[in-house]
């Protein structure tokens, strides 16, 4: 049932979600997948700060229509709903047998809607996202998976306004591009694993070369690698003129003579490998790898202020002292370590934008490392 008696047209989040596989459980395996289901995006949104109930809940058995309280926005969900998510169910899926495992599709839109007198809910968007999580397109993707316990899918539109631009630290090249097409339904959707690489979708590519579906951040996968081999052969100049060669890999690598990254170091660069660096750091320093894509934002202060240093390209590694609260407002910041390394000594970056330790490349379980102190 609703959680609240209200009629109106009102925009909102709407979200649908559904496990997969379901039909093919025992009664037993049903029921408790219907309970832990609803517990698990509780426990999710409470982590995340991220209220789920105040507006509107439509249980379906192994799944339901959300639509999101007001001020909920697309960024909540998909940069800290989403991994809280994620790291619920695959926390649980680690005492399940595989044929046991819950895996969930999560269909995301925004749009209006209005709640009917039967207790219903009607509008664009909610036709939209029940046509998304019940796609072919996300239900194949999930299969193809592994043991990926979560797949998203996003309406054109969102991905568009929040996702291409970085949004909440989103990683536009996580997300593959499809065509979603059921009866008379036709529209462009973006799907993305938590922690898996995508194949090429089956849409067509936008003309952005940086983050076009099907070569998924190619040009900062390289330098990652390349910063790689430079960590392990030893030193931090090697590593500074690898990032000032992005823009031509290739071509800086032949004029400087940088020689590139062997067989060895490519492997030592790999997502299944831990990506904390050797550290040589002195006593109070603590090594950590820059895990966005689009750089580490970095700041004068704890409160967002703004700083001229620019950002920590992905897989760069810095020295951090300290862990400090954040008192930005910033929703989508966790905590900031105070960096000690040339050019943006003394600055602040967001916690949960570096590895801390997990796999580059991964989504990872930690958003802090624990090692850090308090500042």
């Amino acid at each position: 049932m609703p959680d609240t008696p209200e009629y109106g047209e009102v925009s909102r989040v709407l979200t649908s979600c559904d496990v997969q596989h379901y039909a093919g459980r025992s009664f037993a395996e049903q029921f408790d997948v219907q309970e832990r289901i609803v517990e698990f995006q509780d426990s999710a949104a409470e982590h995340a700060r991220v209220p789920r109930r105040g507006d509107f809940i439509q249980h379906a058995g192994d799944g339901d229509l959300t639509r999101w309280p007001a001020g909920t926005t697309p960024v909540d969900v998909l940069a800290r709903y989403v991994p809280a998510l994620h790291s619920e169910l695959k926390r649980a899926n680690r005492h399940r047998a595989p044929e046991c495992a819950i895996k969930m599709r999560l269909a995301v839109a925004m749009g209006t809607s209005r709640r009917t007198s039967s207790g219903g809910l009607v509008g664009t968007a909610v036709e939209t996202v029940s046509r998304l999580v019940d796609s072919r397109e996300a239900k194949d993707a999930l299969l193809g998976a592994g043991d990926a316990p979560l797949l998203v899918i996003v309406e054109d539109a969102v991905y568009r306004d929040v996702v291409a631009k970085g949004m909440g630290y989103l990683d536009p090249a996580e997300y593959r591009l499809v065509e979603v097409r059921n009866k008379e339904f036709a529209q462009r959707a973006w799907i993305t694993v938590p922690g898996r690489q995508l194949p090429p979708g089956n849409g067509s590519e936008p003309p952005d070369a940086d983050h076009r579906p099907g070569k998924p951040g190619r040009r900062w996968w390289r330098i990652s690698v390349t910063i790689s081999a430079a960590i392990i052969t030893g030193g931090a100049t090697v590593v500074a003129a690898v990032i000032m060669s992005s823009g031509n890999l290739g071509r800086t690598q032949q004029s400087t003579g940088t020689p590139a990254a062997s067989s060895s170091a490519q492997a030592a660069s790999s997502s299944s490998t831990p990506t904390r660096p050797p550290s040589t750091s002195p006593a109070g320093r603590w090594t950590e790898v820059a895990a966005n894509r689009r750089g580490v934002p970095t700041f004068a202060d704890t409160s967002g202020a703004a700083a001229s240093a620019g950002s920590i390209p992905y897989g760069t590694a810095v020295e951090v002292s300290c862990v400090a609260p954040n008192i930005s407002g910033m929703s989508s910041v966790n905590a900031f370590y105070r960096i000690e390394t040339a050019p943006w000594q003394g600055l602040y970056a967001p916690a949960n934008t570096f590895a801390n330790g997990d796999p580059l490349g991964s989504s990872g379980t930690h958003d802090i490392d624990p090692a850090v102190p308090k500042c």
